[in-house]
């Protein structure tokens, strides 16, 4: 009995060793690139390590410059201090060249979870580099591996093919996130099956994703700022497919060959949610728009429409069965295709599609014409090569830490100023209400403070004084 609960005490131990497991990297020294380019003078490695049985599944990119993540990309020649995995079977060699030697030296890898990695500048770093070229290279052992890559800058990322996941069985989410004023190029030309994909946008760069065939429960198009986001695929199957896009930047999906259940655009802003297909089938299709950005899915055949439009925005379906909701403002609604909508409902009121008083009744949609002179607007890759840097600057914040409390006494002292200030007026002030206070002398006339020159000036009249008045008084003894 003893022993089998030391052997389970063991086993306890030894899975709670696999799950705390984190990556292990190795740093390098700087030396010099082999071979020598133009501005890929220096550089310097990193390798990651397996513990366990961990691999790289997260990349988190906090860099400028241009990155390329690759899977078994060769470096060629190993420079004489490259670094070299002391636990495990390497999962992952990193490289970082440029044309500065002080340049290498102000970035990090780490390892920030079990399946995480992060390629970031140090927290020490001070100073300021310009005119500087960087190229960050990630080489990947394990293919389709990767199902989330953050990037943060303004550096282009380029994800090359066979790195993302491509099974549900590896990984139930695909995320893609580009933070920044950047361009994220991902490539796959392996089908990609997952239960859920979310591609996300934020600021002024752009996010494009080409492959091969993309199969999803739930498809997560957004983007909030004035970049945009651009998918490219033959064949698209999603029961769920949601764009929305908040600002400027506009959603553009080409698909030859797409079948969705319900399609969920919504626009808050300028920008534009268009959908090329040459055969699209959807069942639903549940329409916000505010603002005035333009909804286009007139090549999208649907079976019914809801839009909620506000705003001088456009919006342009293909529907067999239905089209409600409600519209204000200046934009339109307009079904296209040789299809007539069974119902269309009036735009005040999206429960009435039709009205004994034909006056009173206005639909929210009308007939119009397919107008596709948007192409989704797709940039070329980047080669790879080492890109410029413009500026990097990190200050030194530590001389802030005694601010707060030299703020607090200052603050202290201008209090105790106040105050004493205050303290000193109040004998004036009191004396000042002590006369407003007192009455004015019935016997005296008010005059103006400037005297009319119309009316000469003349002497003030006092009134005769009388004399005062004595009355006898006469004592008996």
């Amino acid at each position: 009995m003893q022993c089998f609960g030391m052997r389970c005490w063991g086993l306890l131990a030894a899975v709670v060793g696999l799950v705390r497991a984190e990556l292990l990297v190795t740093t390098g020294r700087v030396d010099v690139a082999i071979p020598t380019v133009e501005h890929r003078i220096y550089e310097q490695r990193w390798v990651v390590n397996q513990h366990g049985y961990q691999h790289v599944q997260k990349i988190h990119l906090s860099i400028p410059g241009r990155v390329f993540i690759s899977h078994a990309y060769d470096f060629g020649p190993d420079p004489p201090d490259a670094p070299v995995g002391h636990v495990g079977s390497p999962v992952a060699h990193i490289r970082i060249s440029g044309n500065e030697e002080d340049l290498l030296q102000f970035f990090e890898v780490v390892a920030t979870g079990s399946d995480t990695i992060e390629i970031r500048q140090r927290s020490d770093f001070q100073g300021v580099l310009t005119d500087a070229y960087m190229l960050t290279e990630i080489s990947l052992v394990r293919s389709h591996a990767i199902h989330t890559v953050i990037t943060h800058g303004s550096g282009d990322v380029v994800v090359e093919d066979q790195v993302l996941v491509s099974d549900p069985v590896v990984a139930d989410k695909l995320e893609l996130q580009k933070k920044g004023s950047g361009t994220l190029f991902v490539k796959t030309s392996t089908p990609v099956r997952v239960n859920q994909a979310v591609i996300k946008m934020e600021g002024r760069g752009d996010l494009f994703w080409s492959m091969s065939e993309l199969v999803t429960t739930a498809l997560n198009l957004s983007t909030s700022g004035a970049g945009d986001v651009v998918i490219q695929t033959p064949r698209l199957l999603a029961t769920t497919l949601s764009a929305s896009t908040k600002g400027a930047g506009d959603v553009c999906v080409q698909a030859s060959d797409l079948v969705a259940t319900t399609i969920i655009p919504s626009i808050f802003g300028a920008g534009d949610i268009s959908i090329k297909s040459n055969r699209g089938r959807a069942t639903h299709e549940q329409i916000t728009l505010t603002g005035s950005g333009d909804v286009m899915l007139g090549e999208v055949l649907a079976e019914d429409v809801t839009v909620r439009a506000v705003g001088p925005g456009d919006v342009t379906v293909q529907a067999t069965e239905s089209i409600s909701g409600t519209r204000i403002g200046g934009g339109s609604v307009h079904y296209v295709g040789s299809f007539v909508p069974k119902r269309v409902s009036d735009r005040s009121n999206s429960h009435v599609f039709s009205t004994s008083d034909k006056s009173s009744y206005k639909p929210i949609a009308k007939s119009g014409h397919l107008n596709f002179d948007f192409p989704c607007k797709v940039e070329a890759i980047p080669p790879r090569q080492t890109g410029k840097v413009e500026l990097l600057v990190r200050m030194n914040w530590t001389w802030t830490m005694p601010l707060p409390p030299l703020l607090f006494l200052a603050f202290l002292s201008l209090c105790y100023l106040r105050g004493e200030m205050k303290r000193r007026r109040q004998p004036t002030r009191r004396n000042l209400v002590r006369f407003h206070s007192m009455p004015a002398p019935s016997n005296l006339e008010m005059r103006p403070l400037i005297p009319q020159q119309s009316m000469p000036l003349q002497p003030r009249q006092h009134p005769p004084q009388q004399q005062p008045q004595y009355q006898s008084t006469q004592v008996y003894v």
